[in-house]
């Protein structure tokens, strides 16, 4: 089983000031954004990617993280799941839609936005073109960018899924195994 060190207590000056910034803006820092600051450089540009899409972007929050835990889902990464559903909540999602995504349930009697949502993140994730009608109908929803932030989320989030795979991040001690 591959793990990383966990290096945020011996940081350097600039790392820990990086370090600090993030966990003022996202609450704290452990698990998958820990284990990357073992090489603060790139963590502070993933961080200001994810950190845009999550708190700059226009994609509407529950559209955002509905996409993300259907990507969490879908991929199969439990610590994905596990540390969106607080946001997901937070956004307006309600308990049913957030259970109806972990049972891989249809989505269309929440809202009729829903399917094309999770069809859009199924093609993204399968790195397949989306089809013509359905983009015309989300850019309908959420604006051409917001499809262009739909889609990037979705491949944001495939990119975090591998680097939690690949190391090993294990779900918070407090959480348990959603699926």
């Amino acid at each position: 089983m591959a793990r990383l060190p966990d290096p945020t207590a011996a940081l350097d000056p600039e790392a820990r000031k990086l370090y600090d910034a993030m966990a003022a803006k996202r609450g704290r820092i452990d698990g998958m954004y820990g284990a990357m600051f073992n090489h603060p450089a790139l963590v502070e540009h993933v961080a200001d990617l994810g950190a845009y899409l999550r708190f700059g972007a226009t994609l509407p929050g529950e559209i955002r993280e509905l996409a993300i835990l259907l990507a969490a889902r879908r991929l199969g990464v439990p610590y994905e799941w596990v540390k969106h559903v607080p946001p997901a909540e937070a956004a307006g999602l309600s308990a049913d839609v957030i259970e109806a995504v972990r049972q891989e349930k249809d989505l269309e009697t929440f809202s009729p936005l829903y399917p094309k949502i999770a069809q859009a993140v199924s093609i993204v994730l399968a790195e397949q073109s989306l089809p013509a009608d359905l983009q015309a109908r989300l850019e309908q929803e959420l604006g051409l960018k917001g499809v262009l932030e739909l889609v990037i989320l979705v491949g944001f989030y495939r990119m975090i899924a591998g680097f939690i795979r690949a190391f090993d991040v294990p779900l918070p001690a407090d959480a348990r195994q959603p699926f």
